[in-house]
């Protein structure tokens, strides 16, 4: 519905698809109160219209030992309960030597910190000609994307436009994955950039 002045405008449109549509009045007749006589007006009134994807379980959930620490890497934290041991090299904090293993090989040997690094996880989406199809893929996308923040792993969505390169998104929290959805949902799908290099 959109309001033009004090009068509401209701429009029907076909909500059966997601995506981003875009709504412009251009040009409207205003009738009498008996419909015999009418005016035109040009509102240029528009709005747009967002149809949000409904979450929908894959065929195949992710399996999460695939995102568990793989392997360790140098960290500044001084925190850390992790940390390999090596050779005390001049200008070592006193504070970072092992006195024990130091004790045992009768050599001064240092903690170094170490982290653990995560698997990085990554959920495609290939854009589709089909809108069933790219419903459905939408659909498990979000699901996908939001199963993984619950489990507090960040990851990227990788969407693949067809002839173009590949547009990446960083998602860490509920507000990157909602900003991510509408901008995908703003890309053109395949037809309707084909239907438009045919003009």
């Amino acid at each position: 519905m959109i309001n033009h002045g004090s009068t509401p405008v209701q429009i029907p449109l076909d909500t059966a698809h997601c995506g981003a549509f875009r709504v412009e009045i251009t040009r409207i007749r205003v009738y009498d109160l008996f419909g015999l006589f009418w005016v035109r007006q040009k509102p240029h009134t528009a709005c747009e219209v967002i149809v949000h994807p409904v979450p929908l379980i894959p065929d195949v959930i992710p399996d999460l030992n695939g995102f568990k620490a793989k392997t360790l890497k140098k960290t500044t934290s001084p925190y850390s309960e992790i940390y390999d041991v090596r050779e005390y090299l001049h200008g070592d904090l006193i504070k970072n030597i092992h006195w024990k293993a130091s004790a045992k090989r009768d050599d001064l040997l240092v903690k170094e910190p170490q982290e653990e690094c995560y698997g990085h996880a990554r959920v495609f989406l290939e854009l589709e000609k089909d809108r069933d199809e790219f419903d459905r893929k939408m659909g498990e996308l979000l699901f996908t994307s939001d199963y993984f923040l619950k489990k507090d792993i960040p990851h990227k969505i990788r969407v693949l436009p067809p002839r173009k390169r590949e547009i990446s998104f960083e998602i860490q929290s509920q507000r990157d994955l909602e900003k991510a959805v509408l901008r995908i949902l703003n890309m053109k799908i395949p037809k309707e950039a084909v239907d438009e290099s045919k003009k």
